[in-house]
């Protein structure tokens, strides 16, 4: 059985030996995984918050038909949703690929150098593949949150494998990547959740250094430590 002391200890080891590749690979996936949009989002929300004020549901109403009445509200709407559909494309096509390039890249670091070159993993020889399982996990994953917070938190740890499959094995179809990942991560969900939380000290120092210890040390040490509990995993689970 695999230990939160002995993962991380590997994965600091291999982390260090390729120091800034890792760094990029981990800055890359923080951009894909939407952590960067995910904090401006609530940044801009605070700061909305906190400036926007107003007397009654009369005056909201007043200004919103106001809004609407000026020609360049249909421009707005346009073009923010030119800038969804975008977006939402390269969140299918090029961002769920890229993730498993990206995981491609740890798991050749944890046994040997990973070099920048294996995040075209994510785009051949099975891109086709890696957009469709990369959907259908989101997508399973959604209808599990609109159940209730816990079942969905608890699927995201069942799905937790499905990038790190797809970039380990490239004979697994879409479906079947998730079917094992779910069955890998019996008996584990809990271990993960725990190993997880274990990085919560190294989140506070984050956000006390304005991200830059995140950005150097703490996001490439704890992707090289997922890498290392997939291998782990997978050493228990030899049948699959």
């Amino acid at each position: 059985m695999w230990t939160r002391r002995e993962l991380k200890k590997r994965a600091k080891v291999r982390f260090k030996a390729n120091y800034w590749k890792c760094v990029v690979v981990a800055f890359i996936l923080l951009l894909v995984s939407g952590g960067l949009s995910a904090a401006a989002n609530g940044k801009n929300a605070k700061d909305t918050a906190d400036s926007f004020e107003v007397e009654s549901v009369e005056d909201v109403i007043a200004e919103i038909q106001e809004i609407a009445s000026q020609p360049e509200f249909a421009a707005t709407i346009r073009v923010t949703r030119t800038v969804s559909l975008v977006m939402t494309a390269l969140s299918l096509l090029v961002f769920g690929p890229l993730q498993v390039g990206c995981q491609s890249f740890y798991l050749k670091n944890a046994t040997g150098a990973g070099d920048l070159n294996d995040l075209e993993r994510g785009f051949k020889p099975n891109w086709l593949r890696n957009v469709i399982s990369m959907f259908l996990t989101s997508l399973f994953l959604a209808l599990w949150f609109l159940l209730f917070l816990i079942p969905g938190i608890i699927k995201t740890y069942s799905y937790r494998l499905v990038p790190y499959i797809l970039a380990d094995d490239p004979n697994v179809d879409a479906l079947d990547a998730i079917t094992r990942s779910r069955k890998m991560m019996r008996g584990h969900k809990w271990d993960a959740f725990v190993l997880d939380l274990s990085f919560l000290g190294w989140g506070i120092l984050t956000i006390l250094t304005a991200g830059l210890l995140g950005y150097f040390y703490v996001f490439p040490y704890k992707d090289a430590t997922d890498a290392e509990l997939y291998l782990a995993i997978k050493s228990q689970n030899t049948n699959l």
